[in-house]
């Protein structure tokens, strides 16, 4: 299947057959959780509400709309997904950032490791984190429509070996010659590269088939956000 019709709506790629075949994570956000944590763990960290079981494909696709589904663990990992439950905003050094670095940072200090995604093609939004034991070591926002590009510690050797999220904006880019421009805008991330730095730090999540994933996930509603 080609990538544009992979990623033109996730995760029913083939509506006309009804069938979804699996994947999710254009258009969305998502936690990667390594180690040997159970979806009910993980939907109890991010206080999920009135959380109950679902199949993969009907909490996968749920989720795209409302909620969070934790799924069951893959490998060392554990995905959860939610389009809005886990989407948490950026702007430059303002609450909303400190926010997002405390809810994270306060995940990680219970469950271990947690790597934070976001992609949006409308808004060119396009983000991701990582932080361990209670300490966030990286996240990278960039979101072209504002062209804003905000980061926390250094690119990780998944960024550098793409080459995106690597170069820093200026606070004074007045000056800035074609070339300096271009250098940056060659490290500006798309969608696919957000799945590409998921893949090498953990999962890349739209590479999943329904007969990849067995047993039931979690699925509940954010508190405030239900």
């Amino acid at each position: 299947m080609d990538e544009e019709r992979r990623g033109s709506s996730m995760p029913r790629w083939h509506r006309d057959s009804g069938v979804p075949m699996g994947g999710f994570g254009y258009k969305t956000t998502w936690i990667a959780v390594k180690g040997r944590h159970d979806p009910e763990e993980i939907a109890e960290a991010l206080g999920l509400i009135e959380p109950r079981p679902l199949d993969w494909i009907t909490g996968t696709d749920l989720a795209y709309k409302h909620g969070v589904y934790v799924a069951p663990r893959i490998g060392g990992w554990t995905l959860a997904h939610g389009s809005d439950g886990l989407y948490h905003t950026f702007e430059a050094a303002d609450a909303y950032g400190e926010a997002r670095a405390c809810w994270l940072g306060m995940l990680s200090a219970r469950l271990g490791e947690v790597q934070y995604f976001h992609t949006h093609r409308v808004s060119e939004d396009h983000q991701w984190a990582i932080a361990i034991d209670g300490d966030v070591l990286r996240e990278f926002d960039c979101c072209g429509m504002t062209g804003e590009f905000h980061g926390r510690g250094e690119p990780t050797a998944a960024e550098r070996a793409i080459g995106k999220g690597t170069h820093k904006l200026p606070e004074d880019s007045s000056d800035w010659t074609e070339e300096e421009w271009e250098a940056l805008f060659k490290t500006v991330p798309s969608e696919r590269d957000v799945m590409r730095i998921a893949g090498i730090w953990s999962i890349d999540p739209s590479t999943l088939r329904n007969e990849d994933i067995a047993g039931d996930g979690i699925f509940g509603e954010v508190r405030g956000r239900a």
